[in-house]
């Protein structure tokens, strides 16, 4: 039966064998074989200079890291929205003599926005004035609805410009919205998740329909 043809490096044919070298492990040997007799077939993309090695390393951590950073901010946006929610559905369902958002601007006053909450307060105050008439929002700014609701639930979160949009779903006789009732826009300020605006489904928002209701405000006491 023929042998298998082995391949000989050319610097070690006929070359008598030599003794081993005191303090030489066979691993060394092996590796020194393998670098003469067995160069590599194809060209390194990136030959294995030690500083390339540690760039791409740093690198790839730093992308790592900012994927594992942005996907905790997901998370933590989501649950400060659900948290909010879970606390402020139960407070809409009962009738009191007070708005719930003008509650939830007093007890959480921390949750918003100086400009969010500027513009619901102006708003609030100009609907007290005129009772007889719609001069502000006539649904619930946190809700996007003219009813209360059984409870509400966040789904998708996505990034825009260093704010976070976390859908919300509202239930209502115990069956879920199709599509979110409301997109809550909140932004991270010193450490802390803050409300700067509400999205509904039609790409409308909160802050531009307050903007619009002071300026209708204006013309109509300018007459």
């Amino acid at each position: 039966m023929a042998q298998p043809a082995v391949e000989v490096c050319q610097d070690n044919r006929r070359k008598p064998r030599a003794g081993r070298r005191k303090g030489v492990s066979t691993a060394m040997i092996i590796v020194k074989r393998l670098r003469t007799c067995n160069p590599p077939r194809f060209p390194l993309l990136f030959p294995m200079n030690p500083v390339k090695i540690l760039l791409l390393s740093a690198l790839a951590f730093f992308f790592w890291s900012a994927g594992g950073t942005a996907l905790h901010a997901a998370d933590s946006s989501a649950k400060f929205v659900q948290d909010f929610y879970n606390w402020y559905v139960p407070l809409a369902k009962h009738d009191r003599h007070e708005a719930s958002s003008d509650v939830a601007l007093k007890k959480r006053s921390a949750d918003f926005s100086p400009e969010l909450t500027k513009a619901l307060k102006e708003d609030s105050a100009a609907a007290a004035k005129n009772p007889g008439e719609i001069v502000g929002l006539d649904f619930d700014p946190f809700l996007n609805s003219q009813e209360a609701v059984d409870r509400s639930v966040v789904g998708n979160t996505t990034e825009k410009n260093g704010a976070f949009r976390v859908e919300v779903y509202h239930f209502l006789d115990g069956k879920k919205d199709k599509k979110p009732q409301i997109i809550a826009e909140v932004k991270s300020v010193n450490g802390h998740w803050v409300f700067v605006n509400f999205w509904n489904s039609d790409k409308g928002n909160l802050l531009d329909e307050l903007r619009q209701l002071a300026k209708d405000r204006k013309k109509y006491h300018a007459k």
